[in-house]
């Protein structure tokens, strides 16, 4: 049986673990907006 993450079922595990995952697409965004304005800057 598979279990569903519900807000009421939410561990500190998985919290962690969506934590991270922002902070990993944030970095992959500020690096995609820094590449960007360096090739139009600097280009």
């Amino acid at each position: 049986m598979a279990r569903v993450a519900t807000l009421s079922t939410l561990s500190p595990q998985m919290l962690w673990n969506y934590c991270q995952v922002m902070v990993v697409e944030f970095v992959s965004f500020l690096g995609r907006i820094l590449s960007l304005f360096r090739s139009t800057c600097f280009g």
